[in-house]
């Protein structure tokens, strides 16, 4: 999928690729990271992989320690609440800096996005 004006790097796509597994729980807290099978599912290179591994390290989604397995972080309950509180302050802040900084690109990207939105009544794995 592509979006218009938006250009990605392997390095961006693994990185929202793993990022958006943790996030989902798709890899759970405490999970190890296989890099070599990750990598292949997603078509790259190890190179690309660590370097994703290495990011979200810094912003403290994965515990990386010398000579072991890089694994997701757990979040306490108390981690996820203060996460929580910061995020009800800051985003109604980014919402509003991202509309008012907005672009002829960015809406575009927008309006290809919600073009290729289904409506949930549509979903077939739904009961009706």
């Amino acid at each position: 999928m592509s979006f218009p004006g938006a250009t990605f790097t392997k390095n961006d796509y693994v990185y929202a690729q793993l990022r958006t597994r943790i996030l989902t729980g798709e890899l759970p807290a405490g999970s190890v990271i296989g890099q070599a099978k990750l990598a292949a599912e997603l078509g790259v290179s190890t190179t690309p992989l660590r370097e994703a591994i290495r990011r979200l390290a810094a912003e403290g989604m994965i515990d990386l320690e010398a000579h072991r397995d890089a694994r997701v972080t757990a979040v306490t309950a108390d981690e996820a609440r203060h996460l929580y509180q910061v995020r009800e302050s800051v985003d109604p802040l980014a919402a509003s800096l991202a509309a008012r900084n907005r672009t002829g690109a960015d809406i575009s990207a927008v309006e290809f996005a919600l073009s290729r939105l289904e409506p949930i009544s549509d979903a077939r794995d739904l009961d009706a």
